[in-house]
């Protein structure tokens, strides 16, 4: 099975066939990453992994008919982690959370459309709308 996605961060594409672990190079316009896809019998999920080029995690989540769907993470060149949130069916879903150095931004969507951030810093709330 060919399955293909965007990426939140950068356009990738990414393919995984069915009851197999397969690691492949995949090319942007900015840099090389490497994808491994795994399938796992969870509700037909395929469980990804993206590395930027220094090797370091890029993002971990699942796809659900070539779609991002579940629990996403995404990391900094450096292996800090930056987002966290889930989608569902592709479209961001509830609350995610945006790590910016010394912020938080703390976003809630429904259906991929924002409805509320509240950005943090370490000791309080910054600004909310």
């Amino acid at each position: 099975m060919i399955i293909s996605m965007i990426v939140v961060l950068s356009i990738q594409l990414s393919y995984a066939q069915e009851n197999s672990t397969e690691t492949k190079e995949i090319t942007t316009t900015l840099k090389v990453y490497k994808q491994e896809a795994k399938k796992i019998n969870l509700q037909g999920l395929t469980e990804v992994t993206y590395f930027h080029s220094n090797g370091e995690i890029a993002q971990t989540g699942f796809l659900k008919e070539g779609k991002p769907h579940g629990e996403w993470t995404q990391y900094d060149p450096k292996g800090l982690k930056i987002a966290s949130g889930s989608y569902k069916n592709g479209k961001r879903q509830g609350k995610w959370l945006f790590w910016n150095y010394d912020t938080l931004d703390e976003v809630t969507f429904n259906n991929n459309k924002v409805e509320r951030i509240t950005k943090w810093n370490n000791t309080s709330v910054v600004s909310k709308n």
